[in-house]
C-alpha cells in the first residue's frame, strides 16, 4: 500500500499520459501514478481500537484511516484490509 489518489487528480493525470504520444494498449506504471497519489495518509493496523481511530480523528483530523497489514504470502509488503471514514465512524 503506498496511498491514495483523488478521482479528480487520478483523472487529470490520466488524462495528461493519454495526451502523450502512447498506444491505447499501454499500461500506466506506478512512476506515472505517484505525482498525483497521497503518500502521507494515517495508517493503522487492521485489530486497532475504534477508541483509539476515534483520537485520531478527533486529534489529528482525519478524514479517513486506512487499515494496513501483512498478507499472509508476502509478510514483508503492506496490504490495504480496509477504510475507516470520519462520517461512517460516527454513525
Amino acid at each position: 500500500f503506498i496511498g491514495y489518489a483523488t478521482r479528480r487528480r487520478l483523472q487529470a493525470q490520466l488524462q495528461k499520459l493519454a495526451n502523450c504520444e502512447r498506444s491505447d494498449t499501454d499500461v500506466a506504471s506506478l512512476d506515472d501514478l505517484l505525482p498525483c497519489t497521497d503518500c502521507q495518509v494515517m495508517r493503522m493496523v487492521p485489530d486497532a481500537s475504534l477508541s483509539h481511530a476515534h483520537k485520531v480523528f478527533k486529534q489529528l483530523g482525519c478524514k479517513c484511516i486506512f487499515l494496513v497489514g501483512s498478507s499472509g504470502h508476502n509478510p514483508t509488503q503492506d496490504v490495504l484490509q480496509g477504510i475507516i471514514s470520519k462520517k461512517k465512524s460516527l454513525l
